[in-house]
């Protein structure tokens, strides 16, 4: 059975206007989690759908550094990595609204947790260590992971950062439904947080 036109014409003037609302939105949304949460991916996606920027810090401080994550590591340590880190997202934060995927410790300093509550709306992906440990594969890549045993690693940075992450505006559990539909979940949960903070403002 043919679909009606001016049914296909309603249901794109209702995705037009609801990624016009999405631009208008003043903060930045930004992505919180363990490594292999899905930040990136489901970042990615999110920009698309709502027509902003998607900015990954991790590399962002490899661009303007000129200097790989690990190396940064391996030269100066993880506080001398987590300066930087610092630095480059409240850059970000204080230019246009973005989508933008940190670093899994980020939101666990203090003062970047402070000032991504502050200046954006916060999402933490949120998945069990197993899960995430398949997703990631390689682990050569991940500093954190180097090791005997990752996946013991990866338990112990969940008990350490998940009560970091809770602090997190929304959260979106992406163990049950797969990455591939999170997305669909995740622009869900970040128009109608959006919608919500529009519609207290109206009334203040």
């Amino acid at each position: 059975m043919s679909q009606h036109p001016h049914q296909n014409d309603s249901a794109s003037s209702r995705t037009a206007d609801r990624s016009q609302h999405d631009k208008s939105y003043h903060k930045s949304v930004v992505l919180v989690g363990l490594m292999g949460a899905g930040k990136t991916s489901l970042g990615s996606k999110l920009a698309r759908h709502m027509g902003r920027p998607f900015i990954d810090s991790d590399t962002e401080i490899e661009r303007v550094t000129n200097v790989r994550i690990r190396d940064i590591f391996e030269l100066g340590g993880e506080s001398h990595f987590r300066e930087i880190e610092a630095r480059t997202i409240e850059t970000i934060l204080d230019g246009p609204p973005v989508i933008l995927s940190t670093g899994g410790g980020a939101f666990c300093q203090p003062g970047v947790r402070d000032l991504i509550k502050q200046k954006a709306l916060s999402v933490w992906l949120d998945a069990p260590p197993e899960i995430l440990l398949a997703r990631i594969g390689n682990t050569a890549s991940r500093p954190l992971l180097h090791g005997d045993n990752p996946l013991k690693i990866l338990k112990s940075l969940a008990e350490d950062r998940n009560p970091h992450y809770a602090k997190a505006d929304l959260t979106l559990k992406t163990d049950a439904i797969g990455l591939s539909h999170s997305v669909t979940k995740l622009a869900a949960l970040v128009t109608a947080a959006i919608q919500q903070s529009e519609s207290i403002d109206e009334t203040e």
